[in-house]
């Protein structure tokens, strides 16, 4: 019996002979050809919101010819067809094998029915031929009455739930019970919490002024102000009234039309003030470019949790393509415009995407998505090959938390980010509280119409993971808070801020901006919409922006939407494809990339190196995340579970997609040895993996001439990958590789060369 694919299907459905499944087991542990396409169909039958192939156009699957198929009525150049374009395509390999899988269990088990359900049924029928009077039959003939048998076969179907058989007194007497002791309950906390808040009543009336009438109720149309227990440190005014706190807010929730908007010209101290004595007002600061440095407390307090509404998302008709979503428990979602943003929620504007959020305190978000494709090009030839700090952009991820004390409360997870200042009708300063990596919190306060960008990049140099947050105020006047340093901003003035997670936490890099600095980086790095200097793959991901952004419709999550515009013709879309592979990396949809770069057929080699760039940002984002891949210590990850790889292969994979040492790269023939002996591994990602190093180094770095590894394709036969490892192993023995010149820098990301000196901070603006 040949390893076709109906054969592997009914060898995992269990529909062979015992003496057939021994053979065919035999044959697969002997096959890893159908090893891998036994865990494609596992994972494709097991993918949620995976499509369905199209009744109509050139990928189309009728439904009969699939019929026929798991029948064994196609004929052989029909079969051949058909697998060939299941083999291809996972949406047509997932169709044919679930309905495999579902005739196998309709078909091989008979459906059961209770008892009592065959006599519902009869009771349906008010014909002639109904006798309302049957009764089910039980083993012991049609006239006796219900057997133990019967009782235990409809315990069985009511999946242990006695409690609501007909006659049953639990069916009464349990909600009512409930009921009781709900009403208890309820009696003995309103009895406590009267009980508790009597004495703080007696106790507030000191001033000799007589009560509120109404404790809780709005005195003549105005809310109540806070009490003198507010975490702000403001004291009330002796004249108003001080409701009861037991329906009062908590004190950390701001009224929306009491609440004062922290400036910077006031100082928050712990009130000391007594509870009928005025406090004494600051004066304002009339200098607003220079203002009195503010401090706020609860800087080291983590964020709140709780999911409140805090803004809009926005979109303007004149701005870039928009794409906001966010996490909602173990799915994405779109934010629709104009709809309510909520703090807690995960928020993701994808790859190359804008997406503004206009807070209620008056603050504005641009989460900017970035894709290398807009990356500036450098004018001078020399500093091309170097990595840029841009290409790590790629989505924003924010989390918006309840404000305490601050107008704005947020932790930026990876990305780029504009925060502004809009409070036009009621000028004041607004203050944002940023939280990054390392316990990182920065307060920056923003005078009206002030503007500034913050930038987390994330990536590794050496093997090193680097966090790198750097702040630049764009226009205005602003104050930034570090720990107990305060820094006025101002244009022209000291406007940019730098911090490395390799650094000290008080070592922070400032430079001075003019105006003209300001207006170019405004123009070409800080570019809302790139428009300077940009490649000629830019056009066509512009084209692929608006074509994926169509596709987010209302009805498809945004997973199955990307998944759809991988199933198009790779050739034909080659930016869709691009731009698809970069936002699944951004959503953690780290299976669906392991799953493309394992597909073995030359049409996707393009995509394969895409979902290499893609996993190496998404392994960027934190030191562990290499372990949701394959956990040496546990033997367990995505590639062990859902890829059936060996722990070697596994922990090949891993190895690959780190940066290799200083020494492997200028002194180990080891290290070349194994590349070249991977490029022609049976599995399809350890080969890619390998020429992808090598072409990096050998050919990027070293200026080699090699034409074969040039040309190289990992899904083509391991026979005719062996010229390309013959042609590594020749270099290796010539003294090629490694190279024999004295290394002249540090290896940087991707197998490029640092010029001595350099270091991981940014370069002054």
């Amino acid at each position: 019996m040949r390893l076709t694919l109906r054969t592997l299907l009914a060898y995992l459905d269990d529909t062979l002979e015992p003496l057939e499944i021994k053979a065919i087991g035999q044959k697969v542990s002997e096959s890893e050809t159908a090893q891998e396409l036994i865990a494609r169909i596992k994972q494709v039958t097991r993918r949620r919101r995976i499509t369905t192939p199209p009744a109509t156009g050139p990928n189309a699957f009728d439904p009969n010819v699939v019929a026929e198929y798991l029948d064994s009525e196609l004929s052989s150049e029909q079969i051949a067809e058909l697998e060939k374009i299941c083999l291809e395509s996972d949406v047509h390999l997932a169709e044919v094998a679930s309905c495999h899988q579902i005739l196998t269990l309709v078909l091989g088990e008979p459906s059961s029915v209770p008892p009592t359900a065959k006599e519902r049924m009869y009771g349906l029928v008010h014909g002639k031929e109904a006798i309302h009077s049957r009764k089910a039959a039980s083993k012991g003939g049609a006239d006796s009455s219900p057997s133990s048998a019967d009782a235990e076969a409809d315990e069985m179907f009511l999946l242990g739930l006695p409690f609501y058989r007909r006659g049953s007194w639990l069916r009464w007497g349990l909600p009512l019970a409930a009921v009781v002791l709900f009403a208890i309950v309820g009696v003995a906390l309103w009895q406590s919490i009267s009980g508790d808040h009597q004495p703080r009543q007696v106790a507030q009336n000191t001033s000799g002024k007589p009560e509120p009438q109404g404790s809780g109720e709005k005195n003549n149309g105005k809310s109540p102000e806070k009490d003198d227990g507010d975490k702000t440190g403001k004291a009330t005014e002796p004249s108003t009234p001080k409701p009861d706190k037991s329906t009062t807010k908590i004190p950390d929730e701001k009224p929306p039309s009491t609440e004062k908007k922290p400036t910077p010209t006031e100082t928050e101290k712990p009130n000391t003030t007594p509870p009928n004595e005025k406090p004494l007002e600051t004066a304002p600061d009339k200098d607003p470019v220079a203002p009195p440095t503010p401090t706020f407390a609860g800087r080291d307090a983590p964020p709140r949790g709780e999911r409140v509404e805090v803004g809009k998302y926005h979109i303007s008709d004149l701005g870039p393509q928009s794409l906001l979503v966010y996490r909602d428990k173990d799915d994405w979602k779109r934010v629709l415009p104009g709809a309510g943003v909520f703090s807690h929620d995960p928020l993701v504007s994808l790859p190359g995407y804008a997406s503004e959020i206009r807070l209620n305190c008056g603050i504005h978000l641009l989460l900017r998505g970035h894709l290398p494709e807009f990356t500036p090009v450098e004018d001078d030839p020399k500093l091309r090959d170097k990595p840029n700090p841009m290409n790590y952009l790629q989505e924003c991820a924010v989390t918006l938390h309840k404000p305490a004390g601050v107008d704005v409360d947020l932790t930026l997870h990876r990305g780029r980010l504009f925060v502004s200042n809009h409070t036009l009708k009621q000028p004041g300063a607004l203050t944002a509280r940023l939280r990054f990596v390392n316990d990182q919190v920065w307060d920056l306060t923003l005078q009206p119409e002030a503007e500034a960008i913050v930038e987390l990049i994330k990536h590794h140099v050496g093997g090193v993971p680097i966090s790198t947050v750097q702040l630049c105020l764009l226009q205005g006047n602003a104050t930034l808070t570090l720990a107990n340093d305060h820094r006025p901003l101002s244009v022209p003035g000291l406007a940019y801020f730098n911090w490395d997670n390799a650094h000290p936490p008080s070592n922070y890099f400032a430079a001075p901006i003019t105006k003209q600095q300001r207006d170019a980086m405004v123009r070409k790095e800080f570019a809302k919409r790139p428009t300077v200097g940009l490649s000629a793959d830019a056009p066509g991901m512009e084209r692929a922006l608006k074509a994926v952004h169509q596709l987010m419709t209302v009805d498809r999550t945004p997973t199955a939407a990307l998944e759809g515009v991988l199933d198009k013709a790779g050739k034909q879309y080659p930016y869709e494809h691009r731009l698809a592979i970069y936002c699944l990396g951004a959503l953690d949809e780290v299976g669906e990339l392991l799953n493309i770069l394992s597909k073995g057929d030359v049409v996707n080699s393009p995509d394969r190196l895409w979902v290499i760039v893609a996993l190496r940002r998404w392994l960027d984002r934190d030191p562990r995340q290499s372990q949701k891949l394959y956990d040496p210590d546990t033997r367990k990850g995505i590639l062990i579970e859902q890829l059936s790889y060996t722990t070697e292969q596994a922990q090949r994979v891993v190895d690959l997609l780190r940066d290799p040492s200083v020494e492997q790269i200028f002194t180990s023939k080891e290290y070349y040895e194994e590349l070249a002996n991977d490029l022609t591994s049976n599995r399809v990602p350890i080969a890619e993996l390998a020429r992808w190093r090598l072409n990096g180094l050998a050919v990027g770095m070293f200026h080699l001439d090699l034409p074969r590894l040039k040309a190289f394709n990992a899904a083509i036969p391991s026979e005719m990958r062996k010229p390309a490892m013959d042609e590594v192993n020749t270099a290796i023995r010539d003294g090629k590789l490694p190279p024999p010149d004295p290394r002249s820098g540090t290896p940087g990301v991707g197998g490029r060369t640092n010029p001595k000196g350099s270091g991981t901070k940014q370069p002054k603006p």
